[in-house]
């Protein structure tokens, strides 16, 4: 899988958004959990699946094996329905 090409991440304030350029900002916008802004950052500019989300959730935040499978899995399917990241 990959981030679409035309998705961004921006913080504003504290809160972290993926923004599609170049749209009404109101229309298309998506909050993140700063865990979630964390696991974009990561996986920006690459090619990643479901098991390489959960490996950085049990390595980089301390997610237990378990906790990061579902929690990576979830967020993935998120990310797709929602259309910022294509197969």
């Amino acid at each position: 899988m990959r981030i679409r090409e035309g998705y961004s991440l921006s913080l504003v304030g504290n809160d972290y958004f993926v923004l599609e350029e170049g749209m009404d900002v109101s229309d298309n916008i998506y909050p993140l959990s700063d865990i979630a802004a964390r696991v974009w950052e990561y996986v920006m500019e690459r090619d990643f699946r479901v098991s390489s989300v959960a490996k950085f959730l049990t390595n980089e935040c301390d997610y237990d094996i378990l906790t990061a499978q579902v929690n990576a899995d979830e967020m993935v399917k998120e990310w797709l329905e929602a259309g910022f990241i294509e197969e």
